[in-house]
């Protein structure tokens, strides 16, 4: 779905600073990048992100919408189903909470675009609950991964 812009999006600069406090709710952000004790980069495979941002945004979404709910079942279903995945990339639990609480700057840039792009994508309007409700029912109606987690009331 593409939003035009409308006389409502004239909100942006308040909107988009209320988008970055969303972001500070998928993890604490720290001016440098993780680094592992041989040096590396700490680098989170693509599907965590992916499902980290699906389940924060949906979470806004339930928190500000008293139509839906956020399906913890399902949040916790899919962690544990990305337990082989982050395995697999080779990163420690060390290394998880290194990185949550070092995010680097270029993956910071990147969820926040996500953001701004879904509050941009379905004008949500950050004091209108309302806009979120029809945010959940997008997604809800186009089975995404956001919507997945959003339960009717």
């Amino acid at each position: 779905m593409t939003t035009t812009l409308s006389a409502q999006k004239n909100t942006a600069r308040p909107v988009r600073t209320t988008a970055l406090a969303i972001l500070f709710g998928l993890a604490a952000c720290a001016p440098q990048p993780a680094i592992r004790s041989d040096g590396s980069p700490i680098v989170m495979p693509p599907e965590v992100l992916n499902t980290i941002t699906a389940q924060q945004l949906a979470r806004q979404v339930a928190g500000e919408c008293s139509r839906y709910t956020f399906n913890f079942g399902r949040e916790q279903s899919e962690q544990r189903a990305l337990i082989p995945v982050v395995r697999a990339s080779g990163l420690t639990e060390r290394d998880l909470r290194l990185w949550a609480n070092n995010i680097p700057d270029d993956v910071q840039r990147d969820l926040q675009g996500r953001v701004i792009g879904f509050i941009d994508e379905h004008d949500i309007l950050m004091t209108d609950p309302d806009s979120f409700c029809a945010a959940g029912d997008t997604e809800v109606a186009d089975g995404s991964e956001i919507g997945s987690y959003l339960i009717a009331r």
